[in-house]
C-alpha cells in the first residue's frame, strides 16, 4: 500500500504534476524500488515503511534514476540508491 502523501512526495521529487499517468508509472517504480530492496537484502517491513527517512530517500533516488533515465543526473541518482540500500541493510 502506498499512502497518497507517499505518492505525492514522489511525484514532487520529479518535478511533475499528478496526473492519472504519471501517478501510476511512479506507483510502479515505488513497488519496484520495495522489491529491489528486499531482494538486496532489506526487511519487506523496513521496505515498506513511509515513515523512514532513509528509506524514503532511497526509494525518491530510485524513482528520479528510473523516471529520468535520459536525463544528466540518472547515473548520480543510480549511485546513491545503491549506497543508501546498502546503508539501510546494514543497518537492519
Amino acid at each position: 500500500m502506498i499512502s497518497d502523501n507517499y505518492l505525492d512526495s514522489m511525484i514532487r521529487a520529479v518535478r511533475r504534476s499528478k496526473t492519472d499517468a504519471v501517478a501510476g508509472e511512479i506507483t510502479d517504480l515505488i513497488l519496484e524500488a520495495r522489491a529491489d530492496m528486499i531482494g538486496a537484502g532489506v526487511s519487506a517491513e523496513k521496505a515498506e515503511n513511509e515513515e523512514d527517512p532513509m528509506v524514503k530517500g532511497a526509494i525518491r533516488s530510485f524513482v528520479r534514476w528510473k523516471f529520468g533515465l535520459e536525463a544528466p543526473g540518472a547515473e548520480s541518482e543510480r549511485r546513491d540508491y545503491l549506497v543508501q540500500v546498502d546503508n539501510i541493510r546494514r543497518r537492519g
